[in-house]
């Protein structure tokens, strides 16, 4: 279903799995924002050293510069392809340009609060059960990491947080800048 999802989120309709409806709503919020997809993935790592969080999922987008963009190219590649599990399925590993401007957030459980921060995508890989793995420079990965609600973060391309502040303001949600 991996694939799936990538597919439907490149044709403007936001995905997102494992029946998570705060991360689907970030993605409706940050669509209409920015109309560009969103990547969605788990922090799989925060490194305060360096200030790089690893975010990793295996749906990603090919149209991250937005949808009126061509998509990037991409390699299809099966879901769960690590060595502990049979491919079963299949997912898309697309070309993520390193330099990119993004913005991370995720509204809370009770709809009432965004988290978001602004960073740069320095790498993307593909890492072990079919997940492409961005590392995303932000200012401050502690920060990120003990702030940031909820296992799914959302990302598009772009730094749209004085924006998200102002639609936060309009919508009468309070807007956290981690």
């Amino acid at each position: 279903h991996c694939f799936a999802l990538s597919q439907l989120r490149d044709r403007g309709i936001p995905a997102a799995c494992e029946s998570d409806i705060t991360a689907l709503v970030t993605m409706i919020i940050l669509g209409h924002l920015t109309n560009k997809p969103a990547y969605m993935g788990n922090v799989a790592r925060a490194d305060p050293s360096s200030n790089i969080i690893m975010i990793s999922h295996g749906c990603t987008p090919s149209r991250m510069a937005g949808l009126d963009q061509p998509p990037q190219p991409y390699k299809l590649v099966h879901s769960y392809s690590g060595q502990f599990f049979s491919g079963s399925g299949l997912t898309s590993l697309p070309v993520i340009e390193t330099g990119q401007a993004v913005t991370i957030a995720r509204i809370a459980r009770d709809l009432d609060r965004i988290y978001a921060t602004a960073g740069e995508i320095v790498g993307f890989r593909e890492t072990l059960l079919d997940r492409g793995t961005m590392d995303i420079q932000v200012n401050d990965a502690r920060r990120f990491f003990h702030n940031a609600p909820g296992n799914h973060q959302v990302v598009v391309y772009g730094n749209y947080i004085e924006q998200l502040g102002d639609l936060c303001q309009l919508l009468g949600i309070h807007f956290v800048e981690i």
